[in-house]
């Protein structure tokens, strides 16, 4: 799907990626911390050395910039969704390197589970939609397809909600971050390549468990 820029946007030309991405980057980490109600323009472009003007250069407004922030980051995710949920690739495999794509995207941008959390299920309406539309509608049909194409060739129970493993492969995958300042302290866990690579296997494996088909169980 092609995104359309907003009415005024320039296109970004060689040279201005550093600034887009530095005050896009900004927005998310100010909205993540104070809430974007309660970030300005003025904060954005002031923590990211540039004046308000270059806000509304390349965005427009307060909600461009945090539309294209919200474009930014789950940019970074959907390709990487797209390769590992591809056909042809085996179970096992699709499903680590969907885990593995979601704890790379995650540990590099750790403040993307608060921020979607609290500014698109929990806060402005129209980042939500936008965030439907463009972004869940496309891992909504994804995730489902493959696991129903398992379920068909019958590496996968019977019995399974494609929908309801979604969620809770998601729930699986993303929850530890949004608790990642207890699991830190209070488990001891470094969210780190290691943690990483570990972390995939054993989730994928713990999914896959519960849904391959069982000797005496559903089928």
């Amino acid at each position: 799907m092609t995104r359309q820029r907003g009415p005024g946007r320039p296109q970004r030309q060689k040279g201005t990626d550093d600034v887009h991405v530095r005050l896009t980057h900004t927005a998310l980490r100010l909205a993540a911390q104070h809430g974007m109600a309660n970030v300005s323009v003025r904060q954005v472009s002031e923590a990211a050395g540039v004046t308000p003007a270059m806000i509304h250069y390349y965005f427009g407004s307060k909600q461009g910039l945090f539309e294209a922030a919200l474009d930014e980051v789950t940019g970074m995710l959907l390709p990487r969704l797209r390769d590992a949920l591809k056909e042809g690739s085996a179970a096992e495999e699709s499903l680590t390197g969907f885990v593995q794509s979601v704890t790379t995207v995650l540990l590099a941008e750790p403040l993307i589970p608060s921020f979607i959390i609290k500014e698109v299920v929990l806060g402005d309406p129209h980042l939500r939609e936008r965030f439907i539309k463009v972004y869940a509608s496309e891992i909504a049909a994804l995730v489902p397809m493959r696991i129903l194409n398992e379920i068909e060739r019958g590496n996968f129970r019977a019995d399974l909600n494609p929908f309801f493993a979604l969620l809770s492969l998601i729930g699986m995958t993303v929850f530890p971050f949004l608790a990642r300042p207890v699991a830190e302290e209070g488990l001891g866990i470094s969210f780190d390549e290691t943690f990483r690579e570990a972390f995939a296997a054993h989730t994928s494996k713990l999914f896959l468990h519960g849904a391959m088909p069982h000797e005496g169980g559903s089928k």
